[in-house]
């Protein structure tokens, strides 16, 4: 049994890319060590992968759903395409769950 399903591993990759990119960028603009001293670079990567990832879910959202009927009883059946998902949940949550999570992790460094 796998853990994703179609795209669903894009969500911790680019979380990971994004965190890169802003070490990079940070220590290069600010200077060396910038990105690991202070929590603020690391609040900014979190909520970029958060917007990047829920967009990247909403494109990739299944759209082809079929409705049929049953010829048997007549109830109708909506038929949706396959999800992305990562340990079960679709990939546009994901971007909410990293945007809470660096909210959380944000405050519990501001009362350090």
């Amino acid at each position: 049994m796998l853990i994703w399903t179609r795209y669903g591993i894009i969500a911790p990759v680019v979380w990971v890319i994004c965190l890169l990119i802003t070490q990079m960028i940070s220590d290069s603009i600010f200077g060396a060590g910038v990105y690991t001293n202070y929590i603020l670079p690391k609040i900014a990567a979190g909520l970029l992968s958060a917007v990047t990832i829920t967009m990247i879910g909403l494109a990739l959202k299944p759209k082809n759903a079929r409705e049929l009927i049953d010829a048997r009883t007549g109830e109708r059946v909506v038929l949706e395409g396959e999800k992305n998902t990562f340990f079960f949940i679709s990939l546009e949550y994901w971007g909410v769950l990293f945007f809470i999570i660096t909210l959380i992790i944000g405050v519990i460094k501001a009362f350090e």
